[in-house]
């Protein structure tokens, strides 16, 4: 029911192995009504980076198609940000399968 991004630099890569296959995981999950739950990568001496940068790395067709209009969660370095990150994380995914679950029910 929900598919977790982990956003980083070589997350849709072209030159990274696999990142073409991602691209269409995300596409058919989309297709599948599947909600993308995204921690994007802001750890010191991970691999962290700009959303400019991952905007301009994301194949056309998914940004368009609206992947980046939940925001996506922050990675941070301290325990306590790393909790946040992951109860933040838990919401969206609490939400959207409260929402799916409202919509099914009206059906």
């Amino acid at each position: 029911t929900h598919m977790l991004l982990y956003l980083t630099p070589r997350t849709f890569d072209a030159n990274r192995a696999g990142a073409d296959a991602l691209a269409n995981e995300i596409r058919e999950a989309r297709l599948r009504g599947i909600s993308l739950v995204m921690v994007h990568e802001q750890r010191e001496g991970r691999d962290r980076c700009t959303f400019d940068h991952l905007r301009y790395t994301t194949p056309e067709d998914l940004e368009r198609g609206g992947i980046y209009n939940d925001i996506a969660i922050p990675l941070f370095s301290s325990p306590m940000e790393q909790a946040v990150c992951v109860a933040l994380a838990y919401r969206q995914i609490r939400d959207k399968t409260s929402t799916s679950a409202s919509s099914k029910q009206r059906l």
